[in-house]
């Protein structure tokens, strides 16, 4: 398996629509709404074995009051590879994303399923964030990195 960026039109479409296929079309919400405005200025990494991809997730820099942080949003991991490391992987590539853009404090809103896979990879869960379609309660976590 290899971790790369997305970089040509017929690989970001796969991107895209493997987001929607494992983060939205459970929730019954239609193509497009894995996608945000802060797409253009995000790092987009995924998880490749044979052309398929098996694992998607993205960061993006704030800056607020001088502090530059990064989030990291739209993990997502094929069920059939998963609690195999391949998540830790991908999740340690985005940090050093962050850490090569001298961004030492990361932030994410984790869905209550996904807390114990940030927990293991040193995520300090701070508090409940927002529900997502009234139903899919999220955590906001942190990591200093």
């Amino acid at each position: 398996m290899q971790i790369k960026a997305p970089i040509t039109t017929e690989e970001l479409k796969s991107y895209y629509q493997f987001r929607w296929n494992e983060l939205r079309r459970p929730l019954g919400q239609p193509l497009g709404f894995e996608k945000d405005d802060l797409e253009n200025i995000s790092f987009h990494l995924m998880l490749v074995s044979n052309n398929d991809i098996l694992g998607v997730g993205r960061i993006h820099f704030i800056v607020n009051n001088l502090i530059k942080k990064a989030q990291i949003r739209y993990m997502a991991i094929d069920k059939k590879i998963q609690k195999k490391g391949h998540g830790s992987k991908l999740l340690k590539e985005l940090e050093n994303i962050a850490y090569e853009n001298n961004v030492k404090h990361i932030f994410l809103h984790a869905r209550e399923s996904a807390i114990p896979f940030y927990l293991k990879n040193s995520y300090k869960k701070i508090k409940k964030s927002y529900i997502l379609l009234n139903t899919i309660q999220h955590w906001y976590m942190e990591k200093k990195i």
